[in-house]
């Protein structure tokens, strides 16, 4: 994607990021979640459940005003349609 040079300036939509804008958070709690279950320790699932929040009320929100303030009105149409941090559900 940013080899091309028609994408520069361009925010990528594509692939997986269409499910979810922040779709790799939603990766790395889904590996933390992972762990946390293999380990058999029920205080492990406080893990995954503290990443989550995190994500979601710190970094996204961040990284957000960011995308917003670099890519304008291409971020503002493609933050009504995509769901923020779980595909299909938020």
């Amino acid at each position: 994607w940013k080899r091309h040079p028609e994408h520069r300036g361009h925010l990528y939509t594509g692939g997986l990021f269409s499910a979810a804008m922040h779709v790799n958070y939603f990766g790395d709690i889904l590996w933390v979640a992972g762990y946390a279950l293999i380990s058999g320790n029920p205080w492990a699932a406080i893990i995954p459940i503290v990443l989550a929040a995190f994500f979601a009320w710190f970094n996204a929100p961040k990284l957000d005003a960011h995308l917003a303030e670099h890519y304008g009105a291409e971020f503002e149409a493609y933050a009504r349609t995509t769901h923020k941090l779980i595909p299909f559900v938020y």
